[in-house]
């Protein structure tokens, strides 16, 4: 099988219990769980004592929704492990004297009371097979937990009619711990209905509790009637200012399309973007040059998520985005930036561009601590010429050095990439 590619794997839980709490965890690497794998999901059975339930591991929403129903259903309260806020947000008390948004420690200790946050407005939506639950307004921004008590009394509270509330369904971006307290409120309000949650990766709606219904069976997908059926893959390249990054992108976009692929490359570099006049001659580096300017906050983070969301929706097989490189200087080094952070949440697949492993690595933690997980699926290697190329990491393969005027020249390690996207999405 090729990296990167889809696999079907067994949804194999660990778990371990600790006085009153019981950790749940896993580990699928970067393989694509498969939404019919929940039906034979071994949810652990929690001894006497135990109050809490704590879950952590990159996942799909679905597959958390599922979970924290089933462990609450048995009595446990459950939070849910944000990298971002450093520890597990509680996302449903039950009997626990806590408020929801709370933040634990892996003892169970509250380590922040979440101050209370405004909750945006959460519609309900009769659409297609069943009523749809959103956030009002963008969806791409970071949420506070301390709007989880207001958003939890107004699922409670949504309006609900006739046989769409056989299904309900959290549709649009949102954090883990969100989606697990949407999925609990309803069942504490309507456990006989099924509950879903929309998913890119498996191109529709996910069926995650199926409550009293018959129809609607754990893992099933159905049709998202707003989605164009499987949705185009958006793979960000990243890595620093002049690693060659955007380089990488137009030979890795010329390699795709020469392979049949239908692919789109999007430049997020505002503030010094590479246009493919401004390579293979002095005149056109000179006015790229001239064009460049430091990022600045006014720039529209929110515009490029729409243009993501556009390509998302689109007929094409893949689309590569060139994100920027971050702020390097001698004040800071910040690799994502907070106001950068939605644009970078809004990418399925990363493929990196390093010159070294420490660099590597640094990536690694900014994209961890910007969405949530580091989804890598490759790696290259880019020295200028004269320089040894050597990294200790098993993944990055070496490229040619990535020089503007060289852009157009074929290289092994980018065209076997090009080759195995194309394979995994069926361009060719």
């Amino acid at each position: 099988m090729t990296r990167g590619a889809k696999h079907t794997v067994p949804l194999e839980l660990q778990s371990r219990e600790s006085h009153r709490i019981v950790h749940v965890w896993w580990d699928f690497g970067n393989r694509f769980v498969d939404p019919a794998d929940l039906v034979g999901v071994d949810v652990p059975s929690p001894g006497a004592g135990i109050e809490l339930a704590l879950l952590s591991g990159r996942g799909p929403l679905w597959l958390y929704a599922a979970l924290a129903r089933c462990l609450h259903d048995r009595g446990l309260a459950v939070a849910v492990h944000d990298p971002r806020e450093e520890g597990y947000v509680l996302s449903a008390p039950h009997a626990l004297d806590i408020p929801a948004g709370s933040l634990l420690d892996e003892e169970g200790q509250v380590t922040h009371r979440a101050p209370a946050a405004a909750c945006p407005a959460v519609q309900a939506t009769i659409r297609g097979p069943g009523t749809a639950f959103s956030l009002a307004g963008r969806g791409g921004e970071q949420l506070p937990p301390g709007l989880l008590e207001g958003f939890i009394r107004q699922v409670r509270e949504a309006p609900l009619g006739g046989s769409d509330a056989e299904l309900v369904y959290w549709h649009g971006p949102a954090p883990t711990w969100l989606v697990v307290a949407f999925a609990v409120a309803f069942g504490e309000r309507h456990g006989g209905a099924a509950v879903g949650v929309t998913a890119a990766q498996a191109g529709g709606i996910v069926v995650a509790v199926a409550g009293d219904s018959r129809r609607f069976l754990p893992g099933l997908v159905l049709p998202d009637p707003e989605g164009k059926g499987k949705p185009t893959t958006l793979y960000g390249i990243v890595g620093d200012p002049n690693s060659g990054k955007s380089v990488f992108s137009w030979r890795l976009y010329r390699a795709l399309q020469r392979l049949g692929c239908a692919v789109y490359r999007l430049d997020c570099d505002i503030a010094a973007p590479t246009a493919a006049w401004s390579m293979g001659s002095p005149l056109g580096r000179q006015l790229r040059q001239a064009q460049k300017q430091a990022w600045a906050d006014h720039f529209d983070v929110p515009m490029l998520i729409e243009s993501l969301r556009g390509l998302r929706q689109s007929a094409l097989d893949l689309a590569l985005i060139d994100l920027p490189g971050g702020i390097h200087n001698d004040r800071q080094v910040a690799r994502i930036p907070a106001k950068r952070r939605p644009l970078f949440a809004a990418i399925d697949r990363y493929l990196l561009v390093q010159r070294s492993d420490e660099v590597a690595e640094a990536w690694e933690k900014a994209l961890t601590a910007a969405n949530g997980q580091a989804s890598i699926d490759q790696e290259v290697l880019s020295r200028p010429a004269g320089e040894a190329a050597h990294s200790a990491r098993s993944q990055a393969r070496r490229v040619a050095p990535l020089e503007r005027d060289r852009v157009d020249e074929p290289d092994p390690a980018v065209e076997a990439i090009a080759a195995e996207l194309a394979t995994e999405h069926a361009c060719r």
